[in-house]
């Protein structure tokens, strides 16, 4: 049975269980690029389907972002007041940045002086993080990301 695309039916209703939060991850924000460039294309399917697409890939990576610094719970606002103000054109440049810097970089983009700043060129970010250490120290503890 052929599914009609709009991103191969949400993926056939997001039915695929990720027993791997990093990967879930990976796939939510691709999917959330893929339909922002389609938004912003204006081909490759309804604009409301598309639009629901990226609502529900962030409300299922929402929980998780938390848990790591790249792109962490304020990236998860940011591109959802992008969707909302239908800026598709800049919610698919950021899309695509964010997509980019997290498949290269994982969590040492954090250490990015601005992910969103569309001035620099993605290659160029990509440069200066690799030319610094970065390591993740994992805490366990009830602070506030406040208190850190």
């Amino acid at each position: 049975m052929a599914l009609e695309d709009p991103l191969a039916k949400h993926e056939a209703q997001t039915g695929e269980i990720h027993a791997n939060p990093t990967q879930l991850r990976f796939d939510m924000w691709s999917r959330i690029r893929q339909a922002s460039d389609r938004l912003a294309s204006g081909e490759g399917g309804n604009p409301k389907d598309l639009q629901k697409i990226v609502r529900d890939s962030l409300t299922i990576v929402e929980p998780w972002e938390r848990y790591f610094t790249f792109p962490g719970p304020t990236s998860v606002e940011h591109i959802r007041h992008k969707l909302e103000s239908n800026d598709y054109e800049l919610l698919a440049s950021e899309t695509d940045r964010l997509d980019r810097l997290l498949s290269e970089l994982g969590d040492a983009a954090s250490a990015l002086p601005d992910a969103f700043d569309l001035t620099v060129h993605t290659d160029e970010l990509i440069k200066s993080a690799g030319e610094r250490h970065y390591f993740t120290v994992l805490m366990c503890d009830t602070l506030s990301p406040h208190q850190l």
